[in-house]
């Protein structure tokens, strides 16, 4: 099978091209030239359209490929020592597909690991000559410069706290940056004076110094990390020990002179707990990693968060923030896809890195060496970086590593061109393995076409949402879950519309439809505890409507109870799950079972004081004033000590109560 891992011919690459100026090879040089300029630039290729058009035009590659392999005979890839570790983790990926309980999230997944392995086996075997080298090194500094000084003019001129490029994320702009920095850096420093000008050398002097400025504006802690150790290592192998001096002052002076990163660590230390629960965060991951070693399932992390919340000593809502990632991506791969998806990757790193060292030993100062040096830099930063960030959740970052070190080794392929017997896997070609290959690279298109267009239909559905045409955001929804049906985010946004087109017209029909669109919400994703919550509120919400006779009420309440008990076990942290099950066994005159919920949810979030509320009525009904009195004191300092702090939506909630209904309450 021909999918993970791609040989190409470049011909087929750019339209047929024919050029007497240009060699073929140089064709595919360009096309991931093209691909590296792209990925950053849009949001950081974060969003459907960027990542739509590389997988587009990737399995596209691949598929002319194997078009053209028909008169040759045969499909060969040129191997190396990294190549079948991809084609493990691949391989896993797609089967942990099958216990997967989110399969969208797990497919979608998978569809952009094979993206990265053909990125990876199209820049090893396309890459072909030094020049095709420099053209993608001249390509990296270019974007880099791009992005530094747009970072610089975001900072200097828009007053943005921290620059960020076109990145959302300012820690994986600072990453990308401290990988120009790497590069610039090794430029300079190995350079032998015959390769490169005076010129080129100014102009990478002036390129270091602004990517070293939008690198500090980032105000990244973790990209520090990554940087300082790669440019101990390159400053040590150039200049030996008289390199440590100036490295322990450069390093003082980061400490000790004020700069953006400094002040930023001292902000965050004081108004951010969150930021500073990495440990928790850490030993968490390794928790369900000794739960399931076998693996939860790819893209699975941020959904079982919701059963592994811990507590954020500090804030007003304790359990509130949940990690979405573990913020050290070995970690979250060893917690998705088990303890052998970790070592397939530390395995594939080592053999990478013994590699590089077998290239490199016998490189004296050029070019050449220069570059190898740079690219290996870059990799090294960003695997560092890994261990205290999430950026290989970030495209443009996964592919400037793919890229960098896939040239390293294709480098070292070069080094022995001479040497005929190159290490190839050949595959006879046969119609029927073209057929399965090319079906699988089909399937692979329709998955990337599929989710971007469900996409353009949803967003016309929040654009109608925000114009306040709920029927056209209807509309919009029920077509984008038409083309990709096991999205449960598009038949939640559905169910929110319907909800509020019952607000408007108070026909129960719509809450009907909306419990529809919940219950497939709830089925699609297993893991998720907010579904059922919903679920059981507009269950709620129907047995509340006038025209409900009490048998059907009833009902419809005892299916509300049902799914306020799922929420709790799939989302035992969230305390208005508890609270609405209290509110129903209250209303029921079940009093000391509610009281019971309202204490379990208060045991959680002691400041979540429409809990603390209930609980007063419910001692009141149980003739127990004293308790109540107390009660009511101590949400009254609670109160206090967080009056004016509440911030986010969700803070808010824990303190919206009603004062005179309850002080009433009290003194009667």
């Amino acid at each position: 099978m021909a999918t993970p891992s791609l040989s190409i011919n470049p011909a087929f690459l750019i339209l047929q091209a024919r050029s007497v100026v240009v060699s073929p090879y140089s064709r595919v040089a360009y096309l991931l030239a093209a691909l590296t300029l792209f990925a950053p630039l849009i949001e950081g290729g974060t969003t459907h359209f960027p990542v739509f058009v590389m997988r587009t035009v990737l399995f596209l590659s691949c598929l002319a490929w194997i078009l053209s392999s028909r008169k040759d005979g045969s499909m060969a890839l040129q191997w190396n020592t990294v190549s079948p570790w991809i084609l493990s983790f691949l391989t896993l990926a797609a089967v942990s597909v099958m216990w997967t309980p989110y399969k969208h999230a797990a497919v979608q997944w998978v569809v952009t690991s094979a993206m990265y392995a053909i990125f990876f086996q199209l820049a090893y075997q396309g890459v072909k000559s030094f020049r095709d080298v420099r053209i993608l090194v001249i390509i990296i500094l270019a974007t880099g410069a791009l992005q530094a000084a747009l970072g610089i003019l975001q900072y200097g001129i828009f007053d943005e706290y921290r620059a960020h490029g076109t990145f959302f994320n300012p820690n994986f702009f600072a990453s990308y940056q401290a990988g120009i920095v790497v590069l610039t850096g090794s430029l300079l420093c190995f350079s032998g004076d015959r390769d490169i000008s005076n010129g080129k050398r100014a102009a990478l002097w002036a390129l270091l110094i602004v990517s070293v400025v939008a690198f500090v504006l980032a105000r990244s802690r973790g990209a520090l990390l990554a940087l300082v150790p790669v440019l101990f290592f390159i400053a040590l192998m150039r200049f030996r020990r008289r390199a440590i001096p100036f490295l322990l002052c450069g390093l003082l002076a980061v400490i000790i002179i004020p700069n953006p990163i400094k002040a930023r660590s001292l902000e965050v230390a004081s108004q951010d707990h969150f930021a500073y629960t990495r440990l928790d965060i850490w030993k968490n991951a390794m928790a369900r990693i000794a739960d399931q070693p076998w693996g939860s399932g790819l893209g699975m992390y941020k959904y079982v968060s919701f059963k592994s919340r811990f507590p954020i000593e500090g804030e007003l809502a304790r359990y509130g923030r949940r990690a979405e990632s573990a913020h050290n991506e070995y970690l979250q791969i060893a917690s998705e896809l088990g303890l052998a998806g970790l070592f397939i990757v530390l395995t594939g790193a080592v053999l990478w890195v013994k590699e590089v060292k077998h290239v490199c030993v016998d490189q004296a100062r050029s070019a050449r060496c220069a570059i190898m040096i740079g690219l290996a830099g870059i990799v090294s930063a960003i695997l560092i970086h890994a261990l205290v960030d999430s950026v290989f959740h970030e495209p443009a970052l996964v592919l400037l590593l793919i890229l960098a070190a896939a040239m390293v080794l294709a480098m070292g392929r070069m080094r022995c061109s001479e040497d005929p017997a190159q290490p190839q896997l050949v595959i006879g070609y046969t119609r029927c393995r073209a057929l399965i290959s090319g079906l699988i690279l089909s399937i692979l298109l329709v998955l990337t076409v599929q989710p971007a267009t469900a996409w353009y239909a949803f967003e016309q559905g929040n654009n109608a949402l925000s114009s306040g045409d709920l029927r056209t955001s209807v509309r919009w929804y029920a077509v984008a879950i038409k083309i990709e049906p096991w999205n449960a985010s598009y038949h939640n946004a559905l169910a929110s519309s319907e909800i509020a087109l019952f607000q408007q017209s108070k026909d129960p029909d719509w809450i009907v439809d909306a419990i529809e669109e919940m219950k497939m919400c709830s089925t699609l994703n297993a893991l998720d505890g907010r579904y059922p919550y919903r679920l059981g509120t507009l269950y709620q919400l129907l047995a509340e409507t006038a025209d409900t006779s009490q048998e059907r009420s009833a009902r419809r309440l005892a299916e509300a109870t049902d799914s306020f008990r799922q929420a709790v076990i799939r989302d035992p942290y969230f305390p208005p799950s508890r609270v609405a099950l209290g509110k129903i066994q209250r209303l029921e005159g079940e009093l000391r079972q509610a009281r019971t919920s309202f204490s379990e949810a208060l045991a959680l979030e002691p400041n979540y004081l429409p809990a603390r509320a209930l609980r007063i009525q419910v001692d009141m009904e149980l003739g127990d004033s004293t308790l109540a009195r107390h009660e009511y004191r101590e949400m009254l300092t609670i109160a206090e000590r967080w009056r004016g702090k509440a911030t986010t939506a969700l803070e808010m909630q824990f303190l919206d109560v009603d004062w005179d209904q309850l002080k009433r309450l009290v003194q009667s």
